[in-house]
Protein backbone atom coordinates (compact mmCIF):
# COMPACT_ATOMS: atom_id res chain seq x y z
CA UNK A 1 0.00 0.00 0.00
CA UNK A 2 2.95 2.17 0.81
CA UNK A 3 4.56 1.69 -2.44
CA UNK A 4 1.31 2.96 -4.21
CA UNK A 5 1.06 6.08 -1.78
CA UNK A 6 4.49 7.12 -2.78
CA UNK A 7 4.17 6.78 -6.67
CA UNK A 8 0.85 8.94 -6.28
CA UNK A 9 2.48 11.28 -3.82
CA UNK A 10 -1.17 11.88 -2.92
CA UNK A 11 -0.31 13.94 0.45
CA UNK A 12 1.21 16.73 -1.89
CA UNK A 13 -0.81 16.57 -4.91
CA UNK A 14 -4.29 16.92 -3.71
CA UNK A 15 -5.67 13.87 -4.60
CA UNK A 16 -8.27 11.61 -2.41
CA UNK A 17 -12.45 12.21 -2.38
CA UNK A 18 -14.27 11.00 0.26
CA UNK A 19 -16.56 8.50 -1.01
CA UNK A 20 -19.79 9.97 -0.97
CA UNK A 21 -18.68 13.44 -1.91
CA UNK A 22 -18.47 15.04 -5.46
CA UNK A 23 -16.57 17.81 -5.83
CA UNK A 24 -14.64 18.98 -9.31
CA UNK A 25 -11.57 21.06 -9.84
CA UNK A 26 -9.26 22.39 -12.30
CA UNK A 27 -6.64 19.36 -13.31
CA UNK A 28 -3.38 19.90 -11.26
CA UNK A 29 -0.42 18.63 -14.30
CA UNK A 30 1.23 16.83 -11.88
CA UNK A 31 -1.75 14.11 -11.51
CA UNK A 32 -1.15 13.18 -15.57
CA UNK A 33 2.46 12.37 -14.11
CA UNK A 34 1.07 10.65 -11.33
CA UNK A 35 -0.92 8.64 -13.75
CA UNK A 36 2.12 8.11 -15.65
CA UNK A 37 3.99 6.25 -12.76
CA UNK A 38 1.17 4.69 -11.55
CA UNK A 39 0.77 3.00 -14.61
CA UNK A 40 3.89 2.41 -14.88
CA UNK A 41 3.43 0.24 -11.18
CA UNK A 42 0.62 -1.45 -12.50
CA UNK A 43 2.38 -2.50 -15.40
CA UNK A 44 5.29 -3.63 -13.32
CA UNK A 45 3.26 -5.02 -10.79
CA UNK A 46 1.03 -6.76 -13.11
CA UNK A 47 3.92 -8.26 -15.40
CA UNK A 48 2.44 -10.52 -18.42
CA UNK A 49 -0.79 -10.14 -17.38
CA UNK A 50 -1.70 -6.89 -18.39
CA UNK A 51 -1.28 -6.15 -22.13
CA UNK A 52 -1.32 -2.61 -21.09
CA UNK A 53 -2.30 0.03 -18.50
CA UNK A 54 -3.80 3.50 -19.53
CA UNK A 55 -4.17 6.56 -17.27
CA UNK A 56 -8.04 7.54 -18.39
CA UNK A 57 -11.04 9.59 -17.12
CA UNK A 58 -11.06 13.22 -16.39
CA UNK A 59 -7.47 13.57 -14.38
CA UNK A 60 -5.76 12.33 -17.99
CA UNK A 61 -7.37 15.35 -19.44
CA UNK A 62 -6.16 18.83 -19.01
CA UNK A 63 -8.33 22.08 -18.94
CA UNK A 64 -11.23 20.20 -17.99
CA UNK A 65 -12.80 20.28 -14.41
CA UNK A 66 -12.30 16.91 -12.73
CA UNK A 67 -12.96 15.10 -9.35
CA UNK A 68 -9.22 14.47 -7.87
CA UNK A 69 -9.38 10.64 -8.30
CA UNK A 70 -7.09 8.99 -11.21
CA UNK A 71 -8.47 6.53 -12.97
CA UNK A 72 -7.14 3.36 -15.29
CA UNK A 73 -8.39 0.95 -17.53
CA UNK A 74 -5.88 -2.50 -17.25
CA UNK A 75 -6.04 -4.17 -20.52
CA UNK A 76 -5.88 -7.85 -20.51
CA UNK A 77 -6.53 -10.97 -22.65
CA UNK A 78 -9.71 -12.73 -23.20
CA UNK A 79 -9.84 -15.46 -20.54
CA UNK A 80 -7.21 -13.71 -18.54
CA UNK A 81 -6.47 -15.18 -15.32
CA UNK A 82 -8.82 -12.89 -13.33
CA UNK A 83 -8.02 -14.88 -9.86
CA UNK A 84 -4.55 -13.99 -10.33
CA UNK A 85 -4.49 -10.71 -11.21
CA UNK A 86 -7.23 -9.29 -8.18
CA UNK A 87 -4.94 -11.68 -6.04
CA UNK A 88 -1.58 -9.42 -6.92
CA UNK A 89 -4.31 -6.52 -6.83
CA UNK A 90 -5.25 -7.34 -3.50
CA UNK A 91 -1.76 -8.00 -1.98
CA UNK A 92 -0.83 -4.06 -3.76
CA UNK A 93 -3.10 -2.47 -1.65
CA UNK A 94 -6.26 -2.61 -4.00
CA UNK A 95 -9.47 -3.09 -2.60
CA UNK A 96 -12.23 -4.88 -5.04
CA UNK A 97 -15.45 -3.69 -5.40
CA UNK A 98 -16.59 -6.26 -7.73
CA UNK A 99 -17.18 -7.18 -11.18
CA UNK A 100 -19.53 -3.96 -13.48
CA UNK A 101 -19.56 -5.91 -16.17
CA UNK A 102 -20.04 -4.20 -19.47
CA UNK A 103 -20.15 -0.83 -17.28
CA UNK A 104 -16.59 -1.48 -15.87
CA UNK A 105 -15.23 -4.54 -15.49
CA UNK A 106 -13.38 -5.92 -12.79
CA UNK A 107 -13.17 -2.73 -10.60
CA UNK A 108 -10.66 -1.77 -7.90
CA UNK A 109 -9.92 1.29 -5.71
CA UNK A 110 -7.05 2.25 -3.97
CA UNK A 111 -7.67 4.48 -0.37
CA UNK A 112 -5.69 6.64 1.87
CA UNK A 113 -8.18 5.99 4.38
CA UNK A 114 -11.75 4.45 4.85
CA UNK A 115 -14.09 5.66 1.85
CA UNK A 116 -11.24 8.29 0.91
CA UNK A 117 -10.49 7.15 -2.35
CA UNK A 118 -7.68 8.50 -4.52
CA UNK A 119 -7.70 5.66 -7.91
CA UNK A 120 -9.80 4.04 -9.48
CA UNK A 121 -8.73 0.96 -11.77
CA UNK A 122 -10.71 -1.11 -14.72
CA UNK A 123 -9.66 -4.44 -15.64
CA UNK A 124 -11.13 -4.80 -18.79
CA UNK A 125 -10.81 -6.73 -22.13
CA UNK A 126 -7.56 -5.03 -24.30
CA UNK A 127 -9.25 -3.85 -27.46
CA UNK A 128 -12.76 -4.69 -26.46
CA UNK A 129 -15.88 -2.31 -26.42
CA UNK A 130 -14.84 -1.15 -22.88
CA UNK A 131 -11.49 -0.44 -23.51
CA UNK A 132 -12.12 0.94 -26.63
CA UNK A 133 -14.61 3.81 -25.51
CA UNK A 134 -12.01 4.38 -22.27
CA UNK A 135 -9.73 5.63 -24.98
CA UNK A 136 -11.69 7.12 -27.09
CA UNK A 137 -13.35 9.58 -24.91
CA UNK A 138 -10.27 10.61 -23.04
CA UNK A 139 -8.22 11.04 -26.88
CA UNK A 140 -11.40 13.12 -28.32
CA UNK A 141 -11.32 15.02 -24.96
CA UNK A 142 -7.75 15.79 -25.12
CA UNK A 143 -8.22 16.75 -28.63
CA UNK A 144 -11.45 18.52 -29.05
CA UNK A 145 -12.40 21.46 -27.06
CA UNK A 146 -16.20 21.61 -27.91
CA UNK A 147 -16.11 18.55 -26.65
CA UNK A 148 -14.26 19.14 -23.38
CA UNK A 149 -17.09 22.11 -23.08
CA UNK A 150 -19.76 19.95 -23.29
CA UNK A 151 -18.47 17.51 -21.20
CA UNK A 152 -17.43 19.65 -18.32
CA UNK A 153 -20.65 21.90 -18.70
CA UNK A 154 -22.69 18.01 -17.98
CA UNK A 155 -20.15 17.40 -15.24
CA UNK A 156 -20.80 20.78 -13.60
CA UNK A 157 -24.74 20.44 -14.07
CA UNK A 158 -24.70 16.82 -12.43
CA UNK A 159 -22.10 17.69 -9.38
CA UNK A 160 -24.63 20.61 -8.22
CA UNK A 161 -27.51 18.15 -8.33
CA UNK A 162 -26.65 15.48 -7.01
CA UNK A 163 -25.85 15.65 -2.83
CA UNK A 164 -25.84 13.13 -0.42
CA UNK A 165 -25.12 9.57 0.20
CA UNK A 166 -26.02 8.37 -3.83
CA UNK A 167 -23.72 11.52 -5.31
CA UNK A 168 -20.96 9.73 -6.92
CA UNK A 169 -23.22 6.87 -8.25
CA UNK A 170 -25.91 9.31 -9.51
CA UNK A 171 -23.50 11.50 -11.08
CA UNK A 172 -21.63 8.81 -12.45
CA UNK A 173 -24.80 6.80 -13.68
CA UNK A 174 -25.97 10.77 -15.24
CA UNK A 175 -22.11 11.53 -17.16
CA UNK A 176 -23.14 8.06 -19.44
CA UNK A 177 -25.60 9.59 -21.40
CA UNK A 178 -23.14 12.76 -22.29
CA UNK A 179 -19.89 10.00 -22.93
CA UNK A 180 -22.21 8.22 -25.46
CA UNK A 181 -23.58 11.34 -27.27
CA UNK A 182 -19.78 12.69 -27.44
CA UNK A 183 -18.41 9.04 -28.49
CA UNK A 184 -21.30 8.28 -30.75
CA UNK A 185 -21.17 11.44 -32.41
CA UNK A 186 -17.05 11.79 -32.95
CA UNK A 187 -17.57 15.33 -30.57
Amino acid sequence: MERWRTLMDVDGLGLGLEYSVVRLGPVDPRWVVAGAQLADGLNATLGELAVAVEHIGSTAVPEVLAKPILDFAVGVTAGADVARITKILLQSGWLYRGDAGDDGGLVFVFEVAPRVRVAHLHVVEHDGLQWQRYLALRDLLRANPTSRARYEAAKVELASRFVGDDARSLYTSGKGSVIHDLLDSDG
